[in-house]
């Protein structure tokens, strides 16, 4: 799209797209503006209404304003901000913000979900749910490559459904999957070696594309006493102390984690939580906490902490994020450091407990 120049409002020109399936009629301003108030209307009940509320123009009651989107012609949209916000149009792109048609929602009611129209370089043709999605070759799409070739090139797409991560990679090892996004535990000791690069028996098979990814794998704290009951209240309450966490921020060694569990796919979270693929990554700005073993235990100690007294707290995580976390392990295969020691340094004081727990909705 076309768009404005940084300042308030923002206008933005939607190139000559076409809605596929039906008539196939022309995607128009009014559709983003009625997409866009779709979101957030209560009966649509989405949980994407927060890509907008606090970020477009409020009326005086701090509700968004029905005014903030707006179709200036049939090809200019513009879109009222409360303040700058540089990540906005990062935001715009994701699912929460597709235009959908009017009509296409008012034929099919609740069942829209079965019956997507949209202006892709694909059309919606099968839906087996959890098992398969196929979809067509839009032959409407408005986009072409640097030929001026009509894209996309494929006929159609299906994509698979497959729970088990194993059975994934086993699946695409056989040749019926073209490609997987994302390298699984399990998986990487067999794609990577300890450094990262592909092992020889993975190179002339498949193409690895690295790429950044708006991810941040971190430890997060409860720090309302109010919510944390019973056992874990004594246990959590530790975590309250300020010098507690920072201890904890200096004990974890950043790169040996990334060397020895993720085969430096990855980079050491040391200067804040903004991943380095954002623009507000800034390092000067905010320095973080490296490996510091002795600033960690001089920490500990200001806090009543030491051999006799050991710092003891429970965790809470997801399958996914489980290795990430320190737990007492010793990866013979790749070092005869414990990862616990590498990551917290030998005699630091501390027990954790595990408690794995599924992805929430």
């Amino acid at each position: 799209p076309l768009l404005s120049s940084s300042t308030l409002p923002r206008n933005i020109q939607p190139p000559g797209e076409a809605f596929a399936g039906g008539k196939g009629r022309e995607l128009i301003a009014r559709d983003f503006v009625y997409s866009f108030k779709r979101l957030l209307d209560a009966k649509t009940a989405s949980p994407g209404g927060w890509i907008f509320r606090g970020k477009v123009l409020e009326d005086s009651k701090g509700d968004i304003s029905d005014t903030c989107f707006v179709a200036v012609n049939d090809s200019t949209l513009r879109i009222h901000l409360k303040a700058p916000f540089i990540p906005f149009l990062g935001i715009l792109t994701m699912p929460y913000a597709y235009v959908v048609p009017h009509e296409a929602v008012e034929k099919y009611g609740k069942d829209f979900r079965e019956h997507p129209v949209g202006t892709g370089p694909f059309q919606f043709k099968v839906w087996d749910e959890g098992n398969v999605l196929l979809f067509h070759k839009n032959k409407s799409y408005w986009r072409t490559d640097k030929q001026g070739r009509q894209l996309p090139y494929l006929d159609a797409v299906a994509i698979s459904f497959i729970a088990d991560r194993k059975t994934e990679f086993l699946t695409f090892l056989q040749g019926k999957l073209d490609f997987l996004s994302g390298i699984r535990e399990g998986s990487r000791d067999l794609i990577l070696n300890p450094d990262g690069s592909v092992r020889s028996d993975f190179q002339g098979r498949f193409n690895l594309q690295k790429a950044p990814y708006l991810n941040t794998e971190y430890l997060g704290f409860q720090l309302d006493s109010a919510k944390l009951t019973g056992e874990q209240a004594a246990q959590g309450r530790r975590l309250l102390d300020a010098r507690v966490r920072q201890a904890l921020s200096y004990a974890i060694n950043r790169p040996e984690m990334l060397a020895y569990v993720l085969n430096h796919v990855g980079r050491p979270g040391t200067s804040g939580f903004v991943p380095a693929a954002l623009p507000s990554f800034s390092p000067a700005q905010v320095p973080g906490y490296d490996y510091q073993p002795q600033k960690a235990r001089a920490l500990l100690r200001a806090a009543g902490y030491g051999p006799g007294q050991p710092l003891q707290w429970p965790y809470s995580t997801h399958p996914i994020s489980a290795p990430l976390v320190p737990i007492k392990h010793t990866i013979n295969q790749r070092s005869t450091t414990n990862y616990t020691s590498g990551l917290f340094g030998s005699r630091m004081w501390r027990s954790v407990r595990r408690c794995t727990k599924p992805w929430t909705a």
